[in-house]
This record gives C-alpha cells, structure tokens and sequence, in this order.
C-alpha cells in the first residue's frame, strides 16, 4: 500500500455524492439484486456496492462479506475511483500497491479484485460496483461487460431514487398548498387537482377527475372562458381570468384563474384561487376613487427623486406610515444591484425630460423584503412645461410572479418524473424527452424518425396493439399497461396514456404519449404469483395475517395439517382456535412479544387440531413492512414436526434408561471386582511361600485382569457422561495444564517432553481439555519403542480452528486402523499392556465433536503418530 490516490474533483464528488442522500440507508432490495447478479455472473465470493466519502468506504449492497464499512486509505476501490472504466487486480499479492493491505493480509484475504467506477450523470465517481475473490483471477471479456452494465444499473438506481424522492417532496408541496392547483386535459378533464380544491369546492377527488369541468362553470361564464382559453391557442403564453364555479352545496363561487399551456401537451397549468369575498367586497364599494384607492399603487414622487405622498395601497405594501414616507428618496425602495449608476441616471433622466416609463419593476419594503410591482412612471408638467412631479400608478405582481413560477416548476417536475413521446400521424416519433431516453436506454438521435416498434418486446399480441391503434386512430384517449425493450435488451413496463391532437376536420395530427415506469410493481405482482404457487405446492403450512395477526390468507398445506378450512380461519387470530392446555405458555407470550416488536419469531409450539388431536410445528414467522418500516401483515411458515418429536422424547427415555442401566450395571460389578482384588492378595500373602512360579504368575494375572476390568468400568461410566452434564467454562493456559498432566505420568528420565514456547489463553471447560490431553500422553509413553522417547505439542490458529498437535517418536499406526482406534472397545495393543481398556480414544474423540471440534490421527509404521485436535476459534480469550 503505497499512497492513497485523490481524484482531482474531490470536493465537488465529495458533495455531489451527500447530494443523493444515501450514505447509510438501509438495504434496499433494487441494489442488493445488482450485487447478487454480480457475484453470480463474475464467479466470485464477494461483491459489492461501495460509496467513498471522505475517510470511509460504505457498503450501499454487500454479498459475502459481514462488515458495513472499511477506511477508505486501505480500500481498493479509492483506485477505482480514479478512472472511467473497470480497474481490476489479478492477484493482489503480487502488486506493490497491495500486497502489504489488511484487506490482503488477513481477512477477507483479497486477492483479485474488480471495480467499476459508478459515474453520475454529472461526471462525478461516487464509488465502485466491485467483484472480489480469494484466489488471483481475470475476467473475461463477457464478465468486463456485465460489470460496467451492472454499475451503469447502480448509477441509475441511485439517480432514480433520488428523483422519486424529489417528486414526492414536490407532490407533498402541490398538495399542502392553500391555492387551487389542478392540470386540465384537452378532452375536458381534469387530470389532477391537490387536496385545495376539494377543500373549497366540496366536490370529492372521484366526483370532479370523473365530470368535464365546464359542468361547473356558470351557464352566463361559459362563453368568456373558453374566450379566453382561445387566447392560448392564438400564441398567448398565459391567461388570467375569472368564472363563477358551482361547490357541492350547488352554489357559485368567484374562482381566480391563472392558466399556462403545456406547448408540448395541450394540456393547461392553472391556479386559481376563491375570490368570492373579495368581490363581494369590491362589488359594495360604491366611491370609485376608494376602489381605486384600494386595488392600485399610487405614489407621486418629487423631481429630487422624493416622495411627495402615497396612497394607503402603497404604504400597506412596503410597511411605512403616511407620515415615515415623507421625503424618502426613491433610491430607499431599491436593492443596491438595482441602482446601477447609469441605469438608474438614464430612467430618471428619461422621466425629468417628460418620457413616461412603465415595465415591471422590483422594489423593496421597510423590512427589507421584495416585492414586484407593474405600473408606469407618468411625469406631470407645469403650464412652462417643466416636470413638476412624477405620478407612479402600478399594482403589485409578487403573487402572480411566484405563481408563475411556481405553474413553470409543476411542468418542469411532470417532464422529469414522466416518460413523454409525440409521434405524428403515422407514429413516427418526433419528440422524445430525457426520462424516454434513460429508460429505453437510446439516445434521442437514435429515437427520433423511428416508430415505437423499435421498443418492441414481442410480449403483446397482435390483437393488442391493432386495438391501440384503432383506439386512437378514431381520436380516443388509450390507457393501458405495455412491456417493451430497451436498446440492451432488458425490458421494461410502463403505465401508458396516448391522447391524440385532433385537426379542424376532427382527425388525429399528432399523439402524445405519457408514461410512467411500473417495472417494479409488475415485477414484484410477478414474483407475488410464483410465490403464491410455490405456497400452494408445499406441503408445509403457509399463514398470511394481518398486522392484527387476523388471517388473510392460507394454503392446502394449512388445511391439511390443522383440520381447518380457509373459510372457517379467515379474519380470526390462529392463536385462539389451534391453542390448548399442553401449548406452552411461555411460547404464546414468546411470539406476541416478538411479533408486537415488529421481530421474527422462530421456534416449535404445540397446537391442536380442528378433530382435538395434538401437534409440534416449527414455526417461522416473519413481518411484512412497508417503505415507512410500518409492519403491514406477517407471514408464518410452518412445518409438521410431529413425528420428529415423539422420536425424540422416545430417544431421550432410552437414553435415561440406558444411563441408569450403566449405573446399576457399573455399581454391581465394582463390588465384587474389589472383593476379589482384595481376596487374591490376602492368599497371596498367607500362602505365596507355598506357591510355586507358575502359581505367582497367575496370581497377577487374576489381579491384572481385576484392575482392567475395573478400568474398564470406570472409562465406560466416563464416556457415558459425556454431554449428559454441563460443566463451566474456565481460563486454561495450555502450557501450565500440560506441564501439569505430565508431571503426574510414570516415565523414565529418557523421555523427552517439549512444548511450545508460548500458548494462547483458553476459556474452556478444563476437565474436557485435560481427559483429551492426559489420555493422548500417557498412549505416547506407554506405547514408546524407543530408548529415547520424545513428545512435541504445538498449536497454530486458521481462519475458524485452534489446532493442538500431539506428536511422538513411537512405533506409529497402520492407516489402516487410523479411524478405527477411536471405535469403542477398539484397541491395537499387546498383552504387554494389559491396562488398556479400548476406551480412552474414543472417549476424546467424543469429547472433541461434544466441544464442536475433533480429533484426528496422522501416521504411519515405524515414522510415530501426530495426534491433532481442533477446537473452534471461540474457546479463544478474547
């Protein structure tokens, strides 16, 4: 690892990726696809999707790999970030800049790596799509492909989320606003309205998308509102109107309209807003100039650029008294980029030569705040002709302008959040937005002059789309769901409306189509239904409940096993019929405390059936939640362990039975094994002097095979225990027990005993290492041919294991019989070594597998024997 490489747009990379607001979020299902499919087309372990920030890389997606994060000044995608295309290292071992990396060094043991940079659409290198493996590798060219198509993917999912989070801020805002916000479609429709106008007009959101709106409007307004629509069909850019519109209680009220055509659609932007007191209001004023007074700006200005008076429109709107406005300069109503020196000289100068001006002007209240105003600058002259005053008559525009604005903004988020095409007569596309071209994956110059079959997916019958093309073709509106293919041959769904422009003679010129992507719904609706097959298959019992734990839906399965048909379950919680007395109570609150947490449960549970039969499940029950992590329903899987159960408790009576068995048995044999040791050497004592050799010789013989027999018994009670008992565990220092052990052996000043000079500390029931260890070094003296004996214990510590090695110089094992001496009863020795019992390997080998690990034997005759234990890592100290 030689230096930590930074891309030359750091900050600005740096700042585009806090941008998309994804750094640690939770999993979500789109990514963690990308990085399986990954995994499975290059062949690796590992993949992923890693964000760079400024210290870290974090794992958007991950597969096969635990850690959610590693410093980013030991990662290898901080290189790949660093150009435009797949960085790969075939065996990182053997590059300079890696080979001394944690990441290669210890785990997850990189050798090969490969990373595509995910680059924004901004040009910006957010992080990589990576592939890694523990062994050097190359990708071929097919793998290099999918790669950078995979990461071109992330970048799109990333982009997309994103936009989806933006559009739903925006709908959030259309829908909290206070004034009316609707698009009216040229078929006469509303096509969407916010919650405002439900609000004021009564009418439901059904009621008024489902009747043309001229049904609302006054018979008397009719004519002069499509008068003024006919404006925008001549050129105009907006209109500004009022109608009088008919609310739920069959009154009328006075509606303020501002309408901007879409000129791509036809369709109209409007905002309107409830006049109805205003106009009452204006409508009972009777003095004129008081109307006038009210609605218009009036302020006549000096030739000294003073304020000479104001009307009380004006002192209202900018926040000064009648007397604070006296004598202010007018430079004090402007924002200081707005009294550029020659600009504002030459409109003055233009009003002290008698030249009105008018526009639209920003000015600046008491407070500070801005406000747009439309008005004109009218000089007033004496009988000499010289100005005298200046007259400003205007009216304030603010609204209207954040209106505007705000109508332009709504078009602006429909052609980001929609995919929108116009085609000619014959479907010849002549217009094609960004979002068509970043879904069918075609550049515009590509789409531009084709027809949509080259989006084609060959999923639709012929009949469907002649059918869309008669719809239309007659001038109808088509609504429908279609599949097509995108220029690399993925496919795509999209939700689809395609409203024809009808010429004078009442024929189609033009259609224009609006889309929206409905890829993922029809994916998840196809992955519902092979699920529901799947349920349907299984023998197990397949439940789906409400988040109440009521029933919604079951299988066969579930029938079969409890008795109960769906009809007779269905809006019940299956925990009040299948429940009984044996039902463990402490389960039932198990899994109501689990499932109230919004947690899985797994676990076993006695039901009964509809007929009273009794039953054991497995259960595995899991929450369903939404995007806002609210659990919708859960599912539970469940699976008949009856049977196993009853094999069960059958097995651990035996086992019972078997140990008290053991017991009687042992105790019945050690009595009078101990009388007769205890008899032998009694007549050996009062009559040896009598005795001839052979007679000696068969006393030991009898008191030999006494004591073996004894332990015999003894090493059988042992192994019976076995996992019968628990036993705590305790810090052991390998060296000191094994020093310990041997120190106790009886072995003659030839034998060599050598230890590593240092063991890791253990945390491990202690009784269990010693019976292993004891067992293993008195064979090797015991069994020693040598004149110079020798035992060597080591250790070393993988991935998973801590291995212990046993290894002597004695006459070593045939393979042959290597798994069978650690059989019961199995023993290899001699007369000479009367003692043995056939019991002590087995005995470890079954307190290794009881400890989760196990013991094996390498050797052969004439080379001594290396016993190896192994012990998972977790007996380690930490």
């Amino acid at each position: 690892m030689k230096n930590n490489p930074i891309p030359e747009n750091e900050r600005e990379r740096l700042n585009a990726l806090k941008e998309y607001e994804i750094l640690d979020t939770i999993a979500e299902e789109d990514f963690d696809r990308l990085v399986k499919l990954a995994s499975i087309i290059c062949e690796v372990p590992i993949s992923l999707v890693s964000l760079i920030d400024e210290d870290r890389q974090w794992f958007k997606a991950k597969v096969g790999l635990d850690a959610p994060q590693t410093p980013r000044d030991i990662s290898f995608c901080q290189h790949a970030i660093m150009g435009s295309d797949t960085f790969e290292v075939q065996d990182a071992t053997k590059d300079d800049r890696f080979k001394d990396n944690p990441l290669v060094l210890g785990a997850p043991d990189i050798r090969f790596y490969a990373g595509y940079p995910l680059q924004d659409p901004n040009g910006y290198n957010l992080g990589t799509l990576c592939v890694i493996d523990r062994s050097p590798k190359k990708l071929n060219e097919k793998q290099s492909e999918a790669l950078k198509l995979l990461a071109q993917e992330v970048v799109n999912q990333i982009v997309a989320r994103k936009k989806y989070e933006e559009r739903e801020k925006l709908e959030k805002l259309f829908n909290q606003s206070i004034d009316m916000i609707c698009i009216a479609g040229t078929d006469g429709y509303f096509k969407k309205i916010n919650t405002a106008f439900t609000k004021v007009l009564g009418w439901s959101e059904k009621e008024l998308l489902s009747t043309p709106f001229v049904e609302y409007i006054h018979p008397d307004d009719i004519e002069s509102t499509f008068k003024e629509v006919e404006k925008l069909a001549a050129g105009a850019t907006s209109i500004d109107f009022q109608n009088r519109y008919r609310n739920k209680n069959g009154e009328y009220l006075i509606l303020s309209w501002v309408a901007n055509p879409d000129t791509q659609t036809g369709e109209l932007f409007c905002i309107t807003r409830d006049i109805t007191n205003q106009v009452i209001l204006q409508n009972n004023i009777k003095a004129e100039r008081k109307a006038i007074n009210e609605s218009v700006i009036k302020v006549e200005f000096s030739p000294e650029k003073r304020i000479l008076n104001a009307n009380d429109k004006f002192l209202e709107l900018v926040g000064y008294s009648s007397d604070e406005i006296k004598n202010i300069e007018h430079s004090n109503l402007l924002f200081e980029d707005d009294q550029v020196v020659a600009a504002y000289e030459k409109f003055w100068n233009e009003l002290l030569n008698g030249n009105s001006q008018n526009g639209q002007f920003r000015r600046k209240t008491k407070s500070g705040k801005e406000i747009n105003i439309q008005g004109a600058y009218i000089p007033v002259k004496d009988i000499n002709g010289k100005v005298e005053k200046i007259i400003k008559i205007a009216y304030d525009i603010t609204q209207s302008i954040l209106d505007a604005k705000e109508s332009k903004d709504l078009r602006f988020a429909i052609e980001q959040s929609s995919i929108v095409a116009i085609t000619d007569q014959k479907g010849i596309i002549n217009y094609a937005n960004d979002k068509f071209c970043e879904i069918s994956k075609y550049s515009r110059e590509e789409l531009l002059g084709q027809d949509h079959r080259i989006l084609n997916s060959g999923y639709h019958p012929k009949e469907f789309m002649a059918d869309l093309w008669k719809t239309i073709a007659n001038g109808k509106v088509w609504k429908g769901e279609v599949k097509n293919k995108a220029k690399d041959g993925t496919f795509y769904w999209v939700d689809t409306t395609i409203v024809p422009f009808l010429n004078s003679q009442g024929k189609p010129y033009q259609y224009t189509a609006i889309r929206s992507d409905i890829t993922s719904r029809k994916n998840y609706e196809q992955e519902l239904t092979m699920l529901s097959l799947v349920a349907e298959k299984t023998d197990n019992a397949v439940v789906i409940t409400d988040k109440n734990r009521n029933i919604e839906w079951v299988n066969k399965g579930y029938e079969r096993i409890t008795g109960y048909m769906a009809n007779e379950c269905m809006g019940h919680n299956p925990g009040h019929f299948l429940q009984g007395p044996d039902t463990n109570p402490q389960t039932v609150l198990d899994i109501r405390n689990a499932l109230n947490k919004g947690e899985s449960f797994l676990g076993e549970i006695l039901n009964y059936g509809k007929n009273g039969d009794k039953y054991w499940l497995k259960l595995n029950i899991t929450p369903i939640v939404n995007e806002s992590g609210e659990v919708e329903r859960f599912i539970a899987i469940e699976m008949d362990i009856t049977k196993e159960k009853e094999l069960i408790l059958k097995i651990e009576k035996q086992n019972k039975e078997l140990d008290q068995f053991a017991y009687v048995v042992s105790h019945d044999l050690k009595a009078p094994l101990r009388a007769i040791t205890t008899l032998t050497e009694f007549i050996e004592e009062d009559i040896s002097d009598k005795l001839d050799g052979d007679a000696l010789n068969n006393f030991s013989l009898l008191k030999q095979r006494a004591l073996r027999m004894q332990n015999i018994i003894n090493d059988i009670l042992d192994y019976s225990k076995i996992g019968k008992e628990k036993v705590k565990l305790e810090e052991v220092n390998p060296k000191v027990l094994l020093n310990e052990i041997y120190a106790g052996m009886p072995v003659d000043n030839q034998f060599k005993f050598i230890l590593a000079d240092s063991f890791p500390t253990l945390n491990i029931q202690r009784i269990f290492l010693e019976q292993i260890s004891a067992n293993i070094i008195s064979n090797a003296i015991k069994y020693n041919d040598k004149e110079e004996g020798r035992l060597e214990v080591s250790y070393k510590i993988n991935d998973r294991n801590f291995v212990l090695s046993f290894k002597d110089n004695g006459p070593g094992i045939d393979p042959t019989y290597h798994k069978k001496i650690f059989e019961i009863f199995q023993t290899l020795s001699d007369q000479k070594h009367i003692d043995s019992t056939g019991i002590g390997l087995s005995t470890v080998k079954k307190i290794a597998i009881e400890l989760g690990g196990d013991v094996t034997i390498e050797s052969s005759v004439g080379e001594g024997s290396t016993f190896i234990l192994t012990l998972p890592k977790k007996y380690l100290k930490q």
